[in-house]
């Protein structure tokens, strides 16, 4: 494996850096570049519920985004489970802003 580097996606070049020894180990990079990788570093990102919210408030303002997850069956019945708890919360007029603020 040694003798048979990555091509470098900069310089075209085969060669070996600290990122692509790690990803080569298994290992985290410290910059992400493959979709996993960026996913991954997102999901690290957004282990507070309150900002987990904001950021997905915030890419759902999307339509691509909305389009492409509401592709997923889980996503779908979750955001569908979701709206019917806060038409329950709003008829017992226990409705609350958590400051994600609504853009239009």
């Amino acid at each position: 494996m040694i003798q048979h580097p990555p091509a470098n996606e900069r310089t075209g070049r085969r060669e070996w850096s600290g990122d692509a020894a790690k990803r080569a180990a298994g290992w985290s990079t410290a910059t992400p570049a493959t979709v996993e990788e960026k996913v991954e570093a997102i999901r690290d990102l957004a282990l507070d519920e309150q900002m987990a919210a904001q950021a997905a408030c915030d890419l759902l303002h999307r339509p691509e985004v909305a389009f492409r997850a509401m592709r997923d069956r889980q996503a779908r019945e979750l955001v569908n489970q979701a709206q019917f708890d806060q038409a329950d919360l709003a008829e017992e007029g226990g409705e609350e802003e958590w400051g994600g603020g609504e853009r239009r």
